[in-house]
């Protein structure tokens, strides 16, 4: 898994032609433009409105020079143009995961096969099911226990040579998941999606366990200012003085103390035990 390693700042790489070499889309962009589609496409699911392609991720990867295109390409840098057929690949990408798509699956708990592979909604976990009326599902990936991601190497450089057209994932607990999509394009797409969506849930968990630290901390000292030596000296001075407790419970019942001490020195029989 060379450079592939989950850097930040990383983006993706159109890979639709020349001009959009070298076009990087950040990561912010790549979650916004991600859970945009998403969202879009689960309410295309539920009966809502398709959104246009240009709010999604701008012109697909695939415009020509036709219907204005080349007058576009004279005005839009390169660069954007660029940052432009990246996203759309991203949008395109995401919906299509959200609903469900085949994809070709090699790993060792799996195995190689066909699968649906689906993300949900907020993407964070990928999720791998058998193809066919079982649907059982296979293996669930947590993105964030994404460790690396890449675009598979050429033919006969990995141990699941699927072509160039594939991306591997190594994953903390399972090793290694090789899936095959339908084209490079589509590979820098899953590839930058799943490196910025596993960064964000990394420091997403990093964070929430640094304020339960701090929370925990609080806790630890006040505890220990409850329990401070001047404080237990104080009780203990207190109990050598009153080891029976006679005169908190003569406070908490209002009972002047020289009646009571009266009655505990005549006996047990004088106040009608």
């Amino acid at each position: 898994l060379q450079g592939s390693s989950l850097t930040p700042g990383m983006g993706t790489l159109c890979s639709g032609g020349a001009e959009s070499s070298g076009a990087v889309v950040d990561d912010a962009e790549i979650l916004f433009v991600g859970k945009r589609a998403a969202e879009n496409q689960v309410n295309v699911s539920k009966g809502g409105v398709d959104l246009p392609q240009e709010l999604l991720g701008e012109p697909a990867c695939g415009e020509d020079d036709s219907a204005g295109g080349g007058l576009v390409r004279g005005v839009v840098p390169q660069p954007e143009r660029g940052r432009r057929r990246a996203k759309a690949a991203i949008a395109l990408l995401v919906r299509s995961l959200v609903r469900g798509r085949r994809v070709v699956v090699s790993s060792v708990s799996v195995g190689t096969r066909d699968c649906i592979a689906s993300v949900d909604r907020e993407l964070t976990q990928l999720t791998l099911c058998a193809e066919g009326d079982s649907g059982n599902v296979l293996l669930r990936i947590p993105l964030e226990t994404v460790v690396q991601v890449a675009p598979e190497g050429l033919p006969g450089t990995a141990r699941y040579p699927f072509g160039e057209c594939s991306v591997r994932m190594l994953l903390e607990r399972h090793g290694d998941v090789v899936i095959q999509l339908d084209s490079r394009e589509e590979c820098d797409a899953f590839v930058s999606s799943v490196r910025a969506c596993a960064k964000h849930l990394r420091n997403a968990v990093s964070e929430r366990r640094s304020a339960a630290s701090v929370v925990a901390a609080g806790q630890s000292d006040r505890a220990f200012d409850e329990e401070s030596v001047p404080s237990t000296i104080v009780r203990a001075v207190g109990f050598m003085r009153d080891p029976l407790g006679l005169a908190s419970a003569l406070t908490a019942a209002n009972v002047p103390k020289d009646s009571l001490s009266a009655r505990h020195q005549r006996g047990p029989q004088a106040v009608g035990v």
